[in-house]
Parts: C-alpha cells; structure tokens; sequence
C-alpha cells in the first residue's frame, strides 16, 4: 500500500491506495469523497456529520472477514467503547457517574465478549452475524447512547482498515 502511494500523481486519491474509503462508503449516502476534508474522531467524525450508518453494508462486510479477523475487529470495538466510557466518569471519585450509560457499555461488552468466545470455537448457538449488529448498532430512543456506539465503531473501522 505504500508502494501504491507513493506511485500515484500528486493529488489523485485512489480507493485502492486507501482501503478505508471503500468502507466508509457503507455509511449511508456520504461518499469517501466527502470524507476527505474530514478527521474521523468523535467531534468531527462522518457519524457526527449526521450521516446514516448503513447496518446491512456493515453486516456483510463483517460476514465476509475470517474468524481471527472478526474477533480482532470486535476486540477493537470493545476497546473502542471503553474510551467512550471514560465520558461518563471523571478521573477522581467525587464526581457523579452516569449509571445507566455505564450499565449499557457494559452489557453490549458482555454479549461481545460472548460473541467472540463463540466464534473462536465456532459454536453453532451463537447468534447470526446480523442479529448481533443489528441488537449493538441499531438507532436508539437515547441518542447519547447511539452516538458513542457509533463513534466507537467508526474508530474500529479506521483502526482496522
């Protein structure tokens, strides 16, 4: 990819030298061209544009990766998740805790956590790939909640592109 980069003129970005840009075209109608001028973090990310995610372009995407990558792809989400979790506690004890939004980062970590166990051993119980994306990414009533989803998991795909 490198090689690729530095071979191409001056100006021309190619999805083939940026993998990344072919899968934020999954998000709904924004294109990889709209990103370019964009950082994708938390304050300035494609999701925070107001750009709907696209579920099932997620989905079979995800299907498509091997078992070891698709255990990488949801550790990283997880650690993802953990930093938005940071938000809703401060450094010292004193402060006030968020309690409800911790409960729901901690319940989607347990059923990935689950998840992965389950397809490392390729255990035919485990939940579809499309019930479990559809119950972590859907939209949600709390859009507190469904922003630092989506946030999260916009970071995984940067890291793991």
């Amino acid at each position: 990819m490198i090689e690729a980069q530095r071979n191409r003129a001056p100006g021309k970005l190619r999805s083939v030298d940026f993998p990344w840009l072919r899968r934020l075209q999954a998000f709904g109608e924004c294109t990889a061209r709209e990103l370019l001028p964009h950082e994708l973090t938390v304050d300035h990310g494609l999701l925070a544009k107001g750009c709907p995610m696209n579920i099932d372009s997620e989905i079979r995407h995800f299907s498509q990766l091997s078992a070891l990558e698709q255990s990488r792809f949801i550790a990283r989400f997880m650690y993802e998740l953990t930093l938005e979790a940071r938000n809703f506690y401060g450094p010292g004890g004193e402060q006030a805790i968020d309690a409800n939004k911790l409960r729901f980062i901690n319940e989607i970590q347990h059923r990935l956590t689950r998840f992965i166990e389950q397809i490392l051993i390729d255990d035919p119980a485990r939940p579809t790939d499309e019930v479990m994306w559809k119950l972590v990414l859907a939209p949600r009533a709390e859009k507190t909640i469904e922003n630092l989803v989506h946030a999260a998991y916009a970071r995984t795909i940067e890291a793991t592109a």
